[in-house]
């Protein structure tokens, strides 16, 4: 797969038909990401988005989903579990910049308490208590299955949220903002973390530290050819990110309909999953 410069690829995630086929092989986190990027089709609205998305799971060996969707907050997530290994999957959908409700759930930074130690963000909370009611008698029905939680950006977020909430859940994430404080972020130490984080995207290093934000642990760094590099040090980070921006501004910044900065070109769902995949050019 091709690294995606497209700024339809950064606003709209569900405009390509999903990489799942039959018979594949694909890694838990990669099928993490290909259904990460299928929680932006809209379902919610669209019968047709949601018989498309129910069968490309299916080509990865999930069973039928159940889609919670609300208005009020604009919050929308799908469920499905897979027999063959007793998982069940909790997908978030990330922010959609056409929907007002997702820019406030974003824009809605203070911290606030949260039910355990420390603070987290009040949007992120306000949007995933909107669901929990049904995605907690979801899972009272799914019980036995060993619970696998993901999303992208905003998503990545609820996602980080819930598994704070499910103790024995397992989180891997994609372009996740910080959620809450040092405080928040400890609670989840010790837990399967996979927080992917593809080179320059912007969105990771938001809302800043200034503001009593932590990351939670367990950070992948995707560097700028795609390559997974789950123990990568922080000056090769810098140097990789700095080289990164460099060569955008020469190759992909210029050409119409592309995003213009690399900071914001990352953050393209696409481009998480080409690298988790291992398939990038």
């Amino acid at each position: 797969m091709q690294y995606d410069a497209t700024r339809v690829a950064l606003l709209h995630p569900e405009a390509q038909a999903t990489l799942f086929s039959r018979g594949q092989d694909w890694p838990i986190e990669a099928v993490c990401a290909e259904c990460s990027r299928l929680a932006y089709f809209r379902f919610e609205s669209d019968d047709a988005k949601k018989a498309e998305l129910t069968e490309a799971i299916a080509r990865a060996g999930l069973g039928e989903p159940q889609f919670f969707s609300d208005g009020g907050t604009g919050t929308q997530a799908f469920a499905a579990t897979d027999p063959r290994n007793a998982r069940a999957f909790i997908v978030f959908r990330g922010t959609q910049t056409d929907d007002p409700a997702d820019i406030g759930t974003d824009a809605q930074a203070i911290l606030a308490d949260w039910q355990a130690a420390g603070k987290v963000h009040l949007g992120f909370r306000k949007a995933l208590d909107s669901l929990w009611g049904p995605i907690g008698s979801w899972l009272r029905g799914s019980a036995g299955l060993e619970i696998w939680l993901t999303g992208h950006s905003l998503g990545a977020a609820l996602a980080t949220l819930a598994a704070a909430r499910l103790p024995g859940s397992r989180l891997i994430n994609f372009g996740s903002p910080r959620v809450g404080n040092g405080a928040f972020a400890s609670e989840l130490d010790g837990r399967f973390v996979r927080r992917y984080v593809n080179c320059c995207d912007l969105l990771t290093r938001v809302p800043p530290d200034f503001l009593g934000y932590a990351h939670v642990a367990g950070m992948v760094y995707i560097d700028r050819h795609g390559t997974v590099r789950p123990e990568a040090a922080g000056a090769l980070i810098d140097d990789d990110i700095a080289v990164a921006r460099g060569e955008y501004l020469i190759r992909e910044s210029w050409r119409p309909g592309n995003v213009g900065t690399r900071d914001l070109a990352d953050h393209s769902c696409i481009n998480y999953v080409s690298g988790v995949v291992g398939d990038r050019t």
